[in-house]
């Protein structure tokens, strides 16, 4: 996860453990990540429906 954010693990342990504070840019990051692995693994029921949604309205713009 942390690679797929691009941060280095260290500081992906350091949000996961509460010990660096959450900020918004980190949720944003995380979500990007998830589409990027579900991509690499070509499974897209990793996502969530908000991203499942967010996506479709993408595809939507862009087809």
């Amino acid at each position: 996860m942390a690679k797929a954010m691009g941060i280095p693990p260290p500081t992906y342990q350091a949000l996961v453990y509460g010990v660096t504070r959450i900020k918004p840019i980190h949720y944003e990051m995380a979500k990007m990540a998830l589409i990027k692995i579900a991509i690499s693994k070509g499974d897209g029921s990793i996502l969530t429906p908000e991203l499942r949604d967010f996506i479709q309205s993408a595809y939507q713009l862009i087809a």
